[in-house]
């Protein structure tokens, strides 16, 4: 059902044997009343108007969520699905996601291109693999609790001056920090695991003391 002009699905009878529902790019204001069947595993709601899913009672059998291109502010009492392994919210007008409670099966999480200004007191779910910050407004990392499962994170183009104090996880691979205003590497610890590292673009002068892992097999320094 993408792709076309729907205002409402609230009084839709869906299958209670659908597992994927479309409903990218409408004109979908509100989907609070909606009743989504139990079987539903991939729910796109992308590109709508979206204000709120406060309210929305996603199935528990739902895996996949997109809500990618709404106008969501806040998801801070939304009740996610036990079972989901991975919410697009990027492209929203999100400010904070400090009370959002992630559920502890999520393994990806988007969040790119929001408003936000800061993470320090979101609790990551412990499975998370996954996590995109890319466009935001974030200043500083020095608090956040990193989950000990990540693998890839990606916080390019937000306005970091330092990581001198951030805890990288060691399950971590890929680190992407394309176009920040980082100036000095010298006191980062980054961890034995990492394989991709990304500093394109930021205001470093100096590598001399960097402690560079072994690890590390793809390195970006270009426009510095």
């Amino acid at each position: 059902l993408d792709n076309n002009q729907l205002t409402s699905v609230d009084w839709v009878e869906f299958p209670n044997s659908l597992q994927t529902l479309y409903l990218d790019n409408n004109q979908l204001t509100s989907v609070d009343w909606v009743e989504f069947p139990n079987s539903l595993r991939y729910l796109h709601l992308g590109r709508n108007q979206l204000t709120s899913v406060d309210w929305v009672e996603f199935p528990s059998s739902l895996r996949y969520l997109y809500l990618t291109e709404n106008q969501l502010t806040s998801v801070d009492w939304v009740e996610f699905s036990d079972s989901l392994q991975a919410l697009y919210l990027d492209n929203n007008q999100l400010t904070s996601v400090d009370w959002v409670e992630f559920p502890n099966s999520l393994q990806r999480l988007d969040l790119a291109y929001n408003q936000l200004t800061s993470v320090d007191w979101v609790e990551f779910p412990d499975s998370l693999q996954r996590l995109e910050l890319f466009h935001n407004q974030l200043t500083s990392l020095d608090w956040v609790e990193f989950p000990d499962s990540l693998q890839n994170l990606f916080l390019s183009r937000n306005q970091l001056t330092s990581l001198d104090w951030v805890e990288f996880p060691d399950s971590l691979q890929n680190l992407n920090l394309y176009s920040n205003q980082l100036i000095s590497l010298d006191w980062v610890e980054f961890p034995d695991s990492l394989q991709n590292l990304n500093l394109s673009r930021n205001r470093l002068t100096s590598l001399d003391w960097v402690e560079l892992p072994s690890s590390l097999g793809y390195l970006y320094l270009s426009q510095n």
